[in-house]
């Protein structure tokens, strides 16, 4: 049913599947140049395995049918990743298989969604909400699968840095060692991302030490509009309050943060689930502070604006629908609760899945960029080095991806001359 819903929102991405971003300029060519190598060659230094690894397997077969596994393999890894929370082990956070069904076909439509699927580029944003998820389902014991798919999803993932502070606190909730061993084998990793993003930033002039003192500000900003002003006003209305009514944006923000606490103090509800929803999405919140300082080119948007239908609205997207939920069943059940809560609850709940249903059609564009064209172009001169007849490393030009929008982005395409035979 996710599948179908991902598919359903953006069918060209899949049935007329074409180079998207950096599936082309950093995905398709290292493939095509590199071949197996190439799994481990990080892009902007942050490693993408699982991303390059569906490039690979794709050089494996003609040219043509490139974006066709890219938009393939993606689909699976998209919907195993929303789709994951259907699972039993959710059931202490939302009861009841059709609730959380629901709630996965809501993450399938959310914030940011129409970005994030169907790309290799993007594909670290569901692959960083599987992890989270791992981490939330009960019981809470990593088996030797779990820490092998965490580890796996570590090296494809440079979002999972965020997860690092979860998992500390499930090992000290827990007891369990499992988690301080995926810790320590997660954290080399993740500097290693540190360190190729700096080493990177000469280059592509994306990193910006200085915006880390803005950083929390970002932060706490985005953590009170998420959660409580945009289900409610929506995007534009949070953007217009958050310009224009700065003051009374942080009074109101304030009001409803104490708020929260008070209630969640007085009733109830699971004080487990409470504490481990809201560090979720404090911590997936937190990626905002990150791109202020890595992502150069939107750092002044991401201070001024609520970034509603872009990627990096995403994980703390899902993690407020599912808050929202959450808050709804837990005030329902709960007889000491006044009905009223419930009823904010569920009418936040309405609100966040109607924001979503507005956006329904608000995914990339697609125009056809002629790929069939493109790839016998590149195919011809592949046959060529195939038979030994590429004599000088030969440019295929020429060839149309989608960086955004209508416009198209021309790529080149250096294909290596033929290998000599080895002489006996």
């Amino acid at each position: 049913m996710v599948a179908g819903l991902i598919v359903l929102r953006n069918p060209a991405a899949i049935f007329r599947a074409e180079l998207w971003a950096e599936d082309g300029t950093e995905f398709f060519r290292t493939a095509l140049l590199h071949g197996f190598s190439s799994l481990w060659m990080p892009v902007f230094g942050y490693q993408f395995f699982l991303s390059r690894l569906v490039a690979w397997v794709a050089t494996l077969l003609p040219v043509v049918a490139t974006p066709f596994v890219y938009a393939g393999g993606c689909l699976v890894l998209n919907a195993v990743s929303v789709g994951y929370f259907a699972r039993e082990g959710f059931g202490w956070l939302v009861p009841g298989w059709t609730r959380r069904l629901l709630l996965c076909c809501l993450f399938a439509i959310g914030p940011g969604a129409g970005e994030v699927f169907l790309s290799l580029c993007n594909l670290t944003n569901s692959l960083a909400l599987l992890a989270l998820l791992m981490l939330l389902e009960k019981p809470h014991r990593l088996s030797g699968w779990k820490i092998a798919a965490l580890l796996l999803i570590g090296v494809s993932s440079g979002h999972v840095v965020v997860l690092v502070p979860l998992m500390l606190f499930l090992a000290f909730r827990t007891g369990d060692r499992r988690y301080l061993f995926l810790t320590i084998a997660i954290v080399p990793i993740l500097l290693g991302n540190v360190i190729g993003n700096h080493h990177s930033a000469g280059a592509t002039g994306f990193t910006e030490y200085s915006k880390l003192l803005v950083a929390p500000h970002v932060v706490l900003k985005n953590f009170v509009a998420r959660l409580f002003f945009v289900p409610f006003l929506g995007p534009h209305r949070s953007n217009v309050l958050m310009e224009r009514g700065h003051v009374l944006f942080w009074v109101l923000g304030a009001a409803a943060l104490a708020g929260l606490f008070r209630v969640l103090r007085r009733t109830r509800v699971d004080r487990e689930a409470a504490v481990f929803l809201g560090l979720s999405f404090g911590l997936t919140v937190g990626t905002f502070g990150i791109i202020v300082v890595t992502r150069a080119y939107v750092a002044d948007i991401v201070q001024r604006n609520i970034l509603w239908d872009i990627r990096y609205s995403f994980l703390p997207g899902v993690v407020a629908e599912l808050i929202w939920m959450w808050l709804f069943l837990a005030w329902w059940r709960d007889r000491d609760a006044r009905r009223t809560l419930a009823a904010v609850g569920l009418l936040g709940m309405v609100l966040v899945a109607g924001n979503d249903l507005r956006r329904w059609r608000h995914v990339p564009e697609r125009p056809d960029a002629h790929w069939p064209v493109s790839a016998r172009s590149i195919q011809r001169v592949l046959d060529q080095r195939a038979r030994g007849e590429l004599a000088v490393a030969t440019d295929v030009s020429g060839i149309r991806m989608h960086p955004f929008g209508t416009k198209f982005e021309w790529l080149t395409v250096t294909i290596p001359p033929s290998v000599p035979p080895r002489s006996s």
